[in-house]
């Protein structure tokens, strides 16, 4: 579709609700070009509260805020549209000296789920499963989201080939552990830039025979939308005692 008008909110009455227009140009080669002599190709007037959002299409002409807002997310357009772009975006200059619409690239994903620590306590510190004197071992694990914009985080976690599913229900800005053997604190931002928020399960493993040489692997999650969200897989080989392995 091709107008060679100017495409607008215009609406001031009262009586009437703020209008919100999104402009996605979903079949391809639709463009907006006016003609007439103001030059405008989109503009938004008559009510502080109407809005034009952006999404594609081409635009030859003024973009016009006189009353109310223009967002643009994607686009072409012959005049520079900087002032216009939603939060996240930047513009770009095309071969041709049209302007372009993408996302900034100074928008780095938050590392979440990429980094996780564990802690290992027993009383006894005795793992000689052949003298009696055994103690059982408490593991605890965490992980980091960056928002509490998601329905559930948790773990999957896999012992001597058995996966369970540890929902949680709690996250926490910082936690207090023991690493080394001293009181320490760690913060969400140690996991990873953009993390803000750190979460934990603890299991205690007998120091029996099922458990010797027994490993644990575990996977953090995050959902949001519907859509489950994994990390890194983090696998400790021994848990009496073991070393950590990390894989993407």
């Amino acid at each position: 579709m091709t107008s060679r008008n100017e495409l607008g909110v215009t609406s001031s009455s009262s009586n009437y609700a703020p209008i919100v227009l999104t402009v996605v140009d979903s079949v391809g080669g639709g463009k907006v070009i006016n003609t007439a002599t103001n030059g405008n190709a989109l503009i938004v007037k008559g009510n502080a509260d109407n809005k034009i959002i952006v999404k594609s299409g081409t635009f030859s002409g003024n973009i016009v805020e006189t009353l109310g807002s223009i967002e643009i997310f994607g686009g072409t357009f012959t005049t520079d549209v900087s002032a216009f772009l939603a939060d996240g975006y930047k513009l770009t200059t095309n071969e041709d000296g049209t302007y372009g619409v993408v996302l900034s690239e100074e928008e780095a994903e938050p590392e979440i789920l990429k980094k996780s620590l564990y802690v290992t306590y027993s009383q006894l510190g005795k793992f000689d499963f052949g003298s009696g004197e055994v103690d059982s071992i408490k593991l605890s694990f965490f992980a980091g989201v960056d928002t509490l914009n998601y329905s559930e985080v948790g773990f999957d976690v896999t012992v001597n080939g058995v996966t369970q599913n540890f929902p949680i229900t709690i996250v926490y800005d910082s936690v207090k552990t023991i690493i080394n053997g001293e009181v320490t604190v760690v913060k969400a931002s140690e996991f990873g830039e953009g993390v803000n928020h750190i979460f934990g399960y603890t299991i205690n493993f007998p120091a029996t025979a099922e458990f010797e040489n027994a490993s644990v692997t575990w996977v953090p999650y995050a959902i949001k939308d519907g859509v489950k969200i994994t990390g890194n897989t983090f696998v400790l080989g021994d848990i009496f005692p073991g070393t950590l392995e990390v894989s993407e």
